[in-house]
């Protein structure tokens, strides 16, 4: 018998200094998807990684990484 434990996942980055708590939209989803889909409110992560996940709390927290660079 296999057994699936759903774990909720979240998802974090720093905008202006703050941490953003962004939920899952999807666990169909693949982290770099949600990162993909939030891109088009959240512009800066148009360049992001994603690191994680780590377990909290029984929460799986996946970190967004925003690279912008300079031009030039």
């Amino acid at each position: 018998m296999l057994l699936v434990n759903n774990v909720k996942r979240v998802f974090i980055f720093e905008e202006d200094g703050k941490r953003v708590e962004l939920p899952d939209p999807s666990a169909e989803l693949t982290p770099k998807q949600v990162l993909d889909h939030y891109c088009a409110h959240y512009p800066e992560l148009t360049t992001g990684t994603v690191a994680g996940p780590t377990i909290k709390d029984g929460v799986a927290q996946y970190e967004f990484a925003s690279h912008l660079g300079n031009k030039g």
